[in-house]
C-alpha cells in the first residue's frame, strides 16, 4: 500500500521513502508454489536486492529499475526482528531496533533527519585503472552492490546524505618497475586509477558527472621506514569489514543455539580489532566498534535474552555496518548524544564521541525531538 501511495502520489518530488513501525509478531503466511511450501509474507512484497528490484517503480537514468526505501523501526521485546531487517536490507534503508518506547520518537527524528538531508541519488563510482599492468582484482562494499572485472570496477552507492561520507577498499595489482625507471634521479610516480562519478542532484534533478580524479603513488627505489608505515584510514575500513563479518557469524551461530561460540567469537574479535594499528592510535571508530562487539556479546548469554534483546541489535548493528549508515538501536539514539556534551565528528566524518555514521542533520533533529518531550 505505501509503494502504491508513492506511485500514485500527485507531487513527484525526487526524494521519497517508507517508514516502517512494529511492535508485533508477523501472523500472516503464503504458499510459495514454487518451493512447495508457506513462508513469511515479507519475503514475498519485499523487493529483491539493491540492484535487483521486484516492485515496478519506473527506471533510472540507466534504464534499471527502481525501489523505495523502507527504513523499518521495531520497538520493544515482542517484535520480528528478522522481517524488519530482511526489508529494511533489501531495499536500501535501515532497520533500527528501540526497546524503550519512550526513545522511539528521538530514533524516529533520527531517520527522519537524515531522509530530509538527501542531496544526492543513483550515485555510482567508476573505477578505470591507467596504467598498462594495472589489475583491479576486488573491491570490498559492504552491502553496496559492485561490478568488477580486471579493467572496470564499479560501485553502485545509491543515496547520499547531506555531510555523510563512505569508504570502500580496492584490491589492486601493482607490476613491478621496469630497470629504466629505477635508474632515474627521482623516484618515479606511476599513475593508478582513474575514479569518475556521477549522480543525480535532488535539488536540480539533473544528472551530473565528475570526471578526471586521478590515483597515482610514488614508487621509491629503496624502501624507507616511513614506507612501512600502515595507512591508518586503510586499517580502519579492514576493521569495520572484518566486524561486520564477525557479528553476522556470531549471529548465525546463535541463530542454532551455539551461543557459547558465538560469544567466543566476539571476544575473539574484540581482541584482534585492539590489536591493529588505528585501535591502538586510539581511533574513536574502532573503539566504537569494540563497545559494539561487548554489548552484542552480552546480549547472547543465554537463550531467552538473545531472542528478546539480542537478535535484533545484532541485525541493527548488522544494518548500519553494511550500508555505512547510522541505526538506533537498545537505548541508544543515534546523535542523542550530539548538544550540551562536547560533541565533535572525528576521522572521517562519521566517527563522533558517541557512534557512527551520525550526521549533522540527524543530530540536529534529535535535539528538536528531546526539546518537544520536555
Amino acid at each position: 500500500m505505501g509503494v502504491k501511495v508513492l506511485k500514485n502520489r500527485g507531487q513527484q518530488n525526487p526524494v521519497a521513502s517508507i517508514v516502517l513501525l512494529s511492535d508485533g509478531r508477523q501472523s500472516y503466511q503464503f504458499f510459495n508454489s514454487s518451493s512447495e511450501r508457506w513462508e513469511p509474507v515479507h519475503l514475498q512484497l519485499t523487493p529483491l536486492p539493491r540492484n535487483m528490484p521486484r516492485w515496478d517503480l519506473g527506471t533510472d537514468y540507466l534504464g534499471q529499475q527502481k525501489t523505495f526505501p523502507v527504513h523499518s523501526f521495531g520497538f520493544g521485546t515482542d517484535h520480528e526482528p528478522v522481517a524488519m531487517h530482511v526489508v529494511a536490507d533489501l531495499s536500501g534503508g535501515t532497520f533500527s531496533f528501540i526497546e524503550s518506547c519512550e526513545k522511539l520518537q528521538d530514533a524516529f527524528a533520527s531517520g527522519i533527519g537524515g531522509i530530509l538531508s538527501m542531496v544526492t541519488q543513483d550515485l555510482r563510482l567508476s573505477v578505470r585503472p591507467t596504467l598498462l599492468g594495472v589489475e583491479i582484482k576486488s573491491i570490498h562494499s559492504g552491502g553496496f552492490a559492485t561490478e568488477t572485472s580486471k579493467s572496470q570496477g564499479i560501485l553502485n552507492i545509491g543515496d547520499l546524505y547531506a555531510d555523510e561520507e563512505k569508504e570502500f577498499l580496492i584490491n589492486l595489482s601493482i607490476p613491478s618497475l621496469p630497470n629504466d625507471h629505477r635508474n632515474q634521479a627521482t623516484e618515479p610516480k606511476m599513475p593508478l586509477l582513474d575514479i569518475t562519478c556521477t549522480y543525480t542532484d535532488v535539488a536540480s534533478k539533473e544528472r551530473v558527472e565528475i570526471e578526471g580524479y586521478l590515483v597515482d603513488i610514488h614508487r621509491p627505489r629503496s624502501i624507507s621506514p616511513q614506507d612501512m608505515v600502515l595507512s591508518l584510514e586503510v586499517d580502519r575500513q579492514k576493521n569495520c569489514l572484518s566486524v561486520l563479518r564477525i557479528i553476522a557469524q556470531a549471529q548465525q551461530m546463535a541463530e542454532t543455539g551455539n551461543l557459547t561460540d558465538a560469544q567466543a567469537v566476539l571476544s575473539k574479535g574484540r581482541s584482534n580489532l585492539l590489536g591493529t594499528s588505528s585501535a591502538q592510535a586510539g581511533d574513536t571508530l574502532c573503539m566504537w566498534l569494540d563497545a559494539e562487539m561487548e554489548e552484542t556479546r552480552k546480549r547472547m548469554v543465554n537463550e531467552a535474552l538473545y531472542l528478546q534483546r539480542g537478535r535484533a541489535y545484532a541485525l541493527s548493528e548488522m544494518s548500519s555496518l553494511t550500508c555505512q549508515r547510522a541505526s538506533s538501536r537498545g537505548n541508544t539514539v543515534a546523535g542523542a548524544e550530539a548538544f550540551g556534551s562536547g560533541f565533535s565528528f572525528i576521522g572521517a566524518g562519521k566517527s563522533s564521541v558517541f557512534g557512527a555514521y551520525v550526521t549533522p542533520n540527524m543530530a540536529y533533529m534529535v535535539s528538536k525531538s528531546q526539546k518537544l518531550s520536555k
